[in-house]
């Protein structure tokens, strides 16, 4: 028995770090199995698997993973933690050597464990998801608002924020939170939050085929808004024909009179129209452009000033606007073709063009209390919206004169294939533009430190020395997600 007791008190510090290791990586990926399960098979996830020993570091505030307890992760935990006691209670008999081997198993495949611990979470959520889709429904029913659905691989949320903020000078206008878009956030968000609001604005994604077509049986479209096409969880879907079904889902269940609002630039987006003609037809009327050559809105003149914030002129009329960069272009001439759609007026537009305050879903580009200068990306990231961060820093950097240019990224997730590609074309485009990259995950960093050699950094106290050395003269450029440690230092006087 005591040799038993010594076993469990060597590997409980193990136990413990790798379980919450991988209930971090479950609740990343959403608790969903195929994201999860992707993340596992396709070498993201490889290191995390073989991290059997912890290290020193692991012990530390900043070293160890841990999730948000949630009250699904709760459950799941428990779950986890009663299965794990249960099978070293009923394999305390068995000689010392068989229950080690038992014990080094159960750290082994504690992802497995955890996977089969989030079944009875899993079934409680459809049970959810069902209960709140019932009650969106009821409610979009019976008050029929005009539903414009915004589907795409980036610039979703922003679309639809910048558009509520435009209509509502003439309409009351519902819009789902934050980035909610999925099953669950979708339907708990219009049951809790849809007042009977004239337009609905919502967001629809998917992670494979299916996923759209039933929210749109249950919330149906009025029209549809497709912001572009992107390899975006590529590895969940398997191939980017997968993609453009997917996000053509939306398309084909608008009504006979319903309205496509397309961004014409994106090659991707004519595809997803392509696919839904292939499914339903539509006339030459009901396909707007708000991009493109045969574009219904034209800006003209764009332009940033020192800080990055961008103007145009629209109808003879200059603009100025404290939207970041050109990216937020298109975002802006969908939002004046659908408001012009819905007979808001030209002045009415640029009145809320002018007021709108960007929220923490755009860039931003301010100063941080240390002095240097922050370009921050740094909710989601995409191929499209790397590539635009390095040619707005070399503009930004341009207009205020500033001297050296740092990069802080944890790479993009869910590339699959293109993975390998897509970071290295990434890496060449950023090594002209940035003097080191600091790089905190693991998608894409052997790509980033072929090319930046000695120039890419991603040990704490070294990226600390280097952050407390910047300058008012220097840049620090935020692509994608950075962990809770490295924001709390930025926020630091």
């Amino acid at each position: 028995m005591l040799t038993k007791l010594l076993i469990l008190l060597f590997i409980l510090p193990s136990y413990m770090v790798r379980s919450l290791l991988w209930l971090t990586r479950l609740q990343q990926k959403e608790y969903r199995w195929d994201r999860f399960w992707q993340f596992l098979v396709q070498g993201q996830g490889a290191p995390d698997l073989l991290k059997i020993i912890p290290s020193k570091k692991d012990f530390t505030r900043t070293g160890l993973t841990r999730p948000k307890f949630t009250p699904r992760l709760i459950v799941v935990t428990l779950t986890l933690e009663l299965s794990s006691l249960l099978l070293l209670i009923y394999s305390w008999q068995l000689s010392w050597w068989l229950w080690l081997i038992i014990c080094c198993l159960i750290i082994l495949f504690l992802p497995l464990l955890i996977l089969l611990a989030s079944i009875p979470t899993a079934l409680i959520f459809e049970w959810q998801v069902r209960r709140y889709i019932f009650k969106a429904q009821q409610k979009i029913n019976q008050a029929k608002p005009q539903v414009i659905g915004i589907t795409g691989s980036y610039g979703k949320t922003s679309t639809k924020i910048l558009l509520q903020h435009i209509l509502q000078k003439k309409y009351l206008v519902y819009a789902t939170q934050k980035s909610y878009n999925t099953r669950y956030s979708l339907a708990k968000d219009i049951a809790q939050h849809y007042h009977g609001q004239e337009i609905a604005l919502i967001e629809y994604a998917t992670y494979r085929p299916g996923e759209i077509s039933w929210l749109t049986d249950k919330v149906k479209p009025s029209w549809a808004v497709i912001t572009g096409l992107a390899p975006q969880h590529l590895a969940i879907f398997g191939s980017i024909e997968n993609i453009i079904k997917a996000k053509a889902e939306l398309v084909q269940a608008l009504p006979e009179n319903g309205l496509v609002f397309l961004n014409a630039e994106d090659e991707g987006t004519v595809k997803i129209l392509q696919q839904a003609k292939n499914h339903k037809s539509f006339s030459d009327k009901q396909i707007i452009a708000y991009t493109g050559k045969n574009a219904q809105v034209k800006l003209t003149k764009p332009s940033l000033d020192e800080a990055g914030q961008l103007s145009f002129t629209y109808q003879g009329q200059k603009i100025q606007t404290r939207l970041i960069g050109y990216r937020s272009l298109p975002t802006i001439q969908a939002s004046i073709v659908i408001a012009k759609q819905l007979s808001v007026s030209d002045q009415e537009i640029i009145s809320q063009l002018e007021s709108f305050v960007p929220t923490l879903y755009f860039l931003s580009f301010k100063q941080a209390r240390q002095g240097f200068w922050v370009l921050d990306d740094g909710r989601t990231t995409n191929p499209t919206a790397f590539a635009d961060v390095i040619e707005l820093t070399k503009k930004i950097a341009t207009l205020k004169k500033l001297h050296d240019r740092y990069l802080i990224t944890s790479g993009i997730i869910d590339l699959g294939n293109q993975s390998e590609t897509t970071h290295q074309a990434l890496a060449k485009d950023a090594r002209p533009v940035f003097k080191k990259v600091i790089y905190t995950g693991l998608p894409g960093k052997k790509q980033f430190s072929v090319i930046f050699k000695n120039d890419l950094i991603e040990q704490e106290l070294e990226i600390k020395q280097l952050i407390s050395k910047l300058t008012q003269d220097d840049l620090l450029v935020i692509e994608g997600w950075i962990p809770l440690w490295l924001k709390d230092h930025l926020m630091t006087p």
